[in-house]
C-alpha cells in the first residue's frame, strides 16, 4: 500500500553538475541534480547533493535544505536550450566545468537510501561512482553520457551533438534502473537499448507527452500522462520524472505506482518556468490515479528490490 509518509523518511543522493541555464529572463539554476533534489524536497524527503560548479556560480553553494558537497571548478557548466517548433530541442554549451572525482567523496556522504547518477555532459563515469555505493537503489540518467559538444574555438558556443555510448553488460549490471528518453536513444546503436534491457532490472524509456515504456527482461508496460493545464517549460521534466520514480521505488511503491507518480510529477513541473512548481508536487497523489497504463506481467505490481543492502 502506498503512503506519502513512507517517502518523508527517505534520503536520496544526486550526483552531477548543477548548471547555469540561459533563459529569456536571464540565468536560471539548472542541471539534472538540481531538479532531482528539488523534487525530493518537494515530496517531503531529504536530499544530498554531490556536484561541481565554478567560482562564477551565481546561486550560492547549496540548494535550500539540501546537504551538499561541492567540488570546485574554474567555471560553471552553462547551457542554452532552444525548442524550435516541430523539432527536437537544440542545446548549446556556453561554458563547461571540469570532471567530477568520486575519490574526493567519503563513504559516509555516499550513504543514502537511493542514489541518482545524473551527468549533464560526460562529467562523471557512472560505473566508477556506482562501485563506491554500498546501499540502496542506484539509478542512472544517460542523457549526459550520449552527447558531446566539439570545441569550436575559444569563447565560442558549442552545439551539443549525439555521441555513441557503448557500455557493456558487466558495467550495467551494477545498476538497478536506467532512465533514457526517446530523444537520447535516437542516433544510438539499436543494440544499446537491447543491452540495457538485458543487463538492468528496470529500464525506463520516456516519450515526453506520450508517456513512458517500462522494460523488465522480456516484459513491457506502458504508462500514460496526466494532461498538464499548460506546458510552460518542459526543461527538467525528465529529471523530475526519474527522481520522483526513484523516491517512490525506494519507499516500497510498486513499479507501476512509482511510474504513475513520476508521470504526475512531470506534468506539474512543465506547468511552470524553471522548476517554479516544485511547491505543488504534493498534487501528484491526486493526479497519479488518473494516469492510464497497460501491463503484461505481475512484476510491475510489485516493488523493485535493490541489489545493495545496508
Amino acid at each position: 500500500m502506498r503512503s506519502s509518509e513512507r517517502l518523508t523518511n527517505l534520503c536520496g543522493l544526486a550526483v552531477g553538475q548543477m548548471t547555469h541555464d540561459i533563459t529569456k529572463d536571464g540565468l536560471a539554476l539548472g542541471g539534472c541534480v538540481y531538479y532531482a533534489v528539488s523534487t525530493w524536497r518537494g515530496l517531503g524527503a531529504r536530499a544530498k547533493l554531490c556536484t561541481s560548479v565554478g567560482e562564477d556560480f551565481v546561486f550560492g553553494p547549496n540548494v535550500e535544505s539540501v546537504e551538499a558537497l561541492v567540488q570546485k571548478s574554474r567555471e560553471t557548466t552553462c547551457f542554452e536550450n532552444i525548442y524550435p517548433p516541430g523539432r527536437d530541442r537544440e542545446q548549446w554549451v556556453v561554458a563547461q566545468a571540469g570532471p567530477m572525482d568520486s575519490m574526493q567523496v567519503d563513504e559516509a556522504f555516499l550513504s543514502a537510501d537511493f542514489t541518482y547518477l545524473a551527468p549533464v555532459l560526460d562529467e562523471l563515469d557512472p560505473f566508477v561512482w556506482s562501485e563506491r555505493i554500498q546501499m540502496g537503489l542506484v539509478g542512472l540518467g544517460i542523457q549526459g553520457l550520449i552527447k558531446d559538444a566539439p570545441v569550436a574555438g575559444p569563447g565560442k558556443r558549442r552545439l551539443v551533438r549525439p555521441k555513441p555510448w557503448e557500455p557493456n553488460e558487466e558495467q550495467l549490471a551494477q545498476l538497478d534502473i536506467v532512465f533514457a528518453s526517446d530523444e537520447d536513444i535516437r542516433g544510438q546503436s539499436p543494440r544499446l537499448l537491447e543491452t540495457v534491457v538485458e543487463a538492468v532490472p528496470l529500464m525506463v524509456l520516456t516519450k515526453a507527452s506520450r508517456g513512458c515504456v517500462l522494460f523488465h527482461g522480456c516484459e513491457q508496460a506502458e504508462v500514460g500522462v496526466f494532461p498538464p493545464r499548460a506546458t510552460v517549460d518542459p526543461t527538467g521534466a525528465g529529471d523530475t520524472f526519474a527522481a520522483s520514480m526513484m523516491l517512490a521505488l525506494a519507499g516500497g511503491f510498486s513499479v507501476m505506482e512509482s511510474a504513475r507518480l513520476a508521470s504526475a510529477a512531470g506534468s506539474i513541473i512543465v506547468e511552470g518556468l524553471c522548476g517554479s512548481t516544485f511547491s505543488r508536487l504534493n498534487e501528484v497523489y491526486q493526479r497519479m490515479d488518473e494516469i492510464p497504463y497497460t501491463c503484461s506481467d505481475r512484476f510491475f505490481e510489485g516493488p523493485l528490490w535493490p541489489k545493495r543492502h545496508p
